[in-house]
């Protein structure tokens, strides 16, 4: 994970190092390229950021936010979270579960429970729902780590695996994610320059990163989203073939499509 522009970090190139050092002997001894200042002084500049890199680095690795491979095994190897990475996962899912561990009591046997529980088994994603069936019974709808719904192969290994932490009253099951379809279309008025395929891919990408962090889908906040660069304006824009704002059904995933009305 990248940091944030806001994070101020010292990270100075070796020219503008010495800048600031020549700036201070200015006028009383040579400091252009070639002088015998610069020989000796310019190395110096050099090793000076490298190891504002190297601190930076050092840094960055003390928070799991934007740690990295093995570091970022230590963050979850922490006596209060004692979570172990998965085999084959990946440090962007592996830092999600950390992250929510973090911020997560451990519980009684509730909806976010098991959604955890689910996740460190795991799942990509999970979604719990309680009392669907009866009034001990505890759903537990899971995707992949791609979001795409668990295979039923996924779904019996996850099961298995949370049988240790399930609260003995509970009826669990463990069911891949249910889809929930978005189709939003439109026709949009471009740039003379700009190139509908990226357009395209832009919107797509937009749309996707929306649908998969909300349970409402918005109509107002689709329209938004189709100003990529290169969009002027947009009309006749529908989403399922209307105007309507959308609710995600529970334990569902949103999965949208985009086309381009020429």
């Amino acid at each position: 994970m990248e940091l944030d522009d806001k994070m101020l970090l010292l990270l100075e190139t070796p020219e503008m190092i010495y800048e600031r050092v020549a700036n201070r002997v200015k006028g009383e001894i040579p400091i252009e390229q070639g002088e015998l200042f610069y020989i000796f002084a310019y190395p110096i500049c050099q090793e000076i950021a490298e190891q504002q890199e190297q601190l930076q680095y050092m840094f960055i690795q003390g928070f799991p936010l934007w740690a990295d491979g093995e570091f970022l095994d230590r963050h979850g190897e922490k006596e209060f979270i004692k979570l172990e990475r998965l085999p084959g996962e990946d440090d962007e899912s592996y830092r999600k579960r950390i992250l929510t561990a973090t911020r997560e009591e451990e519980g009684n046997g509730r909806r976010r429970d098991y959604e955890r529980w689910a996740r460190d088994a795991g799942a990509g994603g999970a979604f719990a729902v309680e009392h669907a069936r009866h009034e001990n019974s505890i759903d537990v709808y899971i995707t992949d780590y791609q979001g795409n719904p668990a295979t039923p192969e996924l779904c019996a290994t996850v099961r298995e695996k949370m049988e240790s932490k399930r609260i003995a009253v509970h009826d669990l099951q463990v069911l891949p994610a249910l889809t929930n379809a978005i189709h939003v279309e439109a026709r949009l008025h471009l740039l003379p320059d700009a190139k509908p395929e990226e357009v395209d891919r832009l919107i797509l990408e937009r749309l996707t990163q929306y649908v998969q962090q909300t349970s409402l889908i918005r109509y107002h906040v689709i329209n938004t989203l189709l100003f990529v660069p290169g969009v002027v304006d947009w009309e006749s824009c529908t989403v399922n073939g209307g105007t309507d704002n959308i609710e995600r059904p529970e334990g569902a995933i949103n999965v949208v499509t985009w086309r381009r009305i020429e």
